[in-house]
């Protein structure tokens, strides 16, 4: 899931011009790191401590995550898109 995760991210999945000078991401906690919402952080966390846990438990539910990393998805085309209008080619 991590490393799916990420791939998606490095691809360019947040649309985020931001990231985008900081990739490619290696770790979920590089991920967290960059973005400004702490319930995304937390969740991001979360996740990645559930992977590293000695205890095989796949009771993950990563839906929360998934509806974070849409919010925030959707917050960076809204950005880039008001960025386009202001600071057109």
């Amino acid at each position: 899931m991590r490393s799916h995760l990420l791939a998606w991210v490095n691809a360019g999945g947040l649309n985020s011009k931001d990231l985008s000078i900081r990739l490619p991401l290696a770790s979920l906690s590089q991920l967290a790191g960059l973005l400004p919402e702490p319930k995304l952080q937390a969740a991001l966390a979360e996740l990645d401590a559930r992977l590293y846990s000695p205890q095989q438990n796949s009771a993950y539910n990563g839906q929360n995550l998934l509806a974070l990393l849409k919010e925030q998805q959707r917050q960076s085309g809204k950005t880039e898109t008001q960025r386009a209008v202001l600071y057109p080619h």
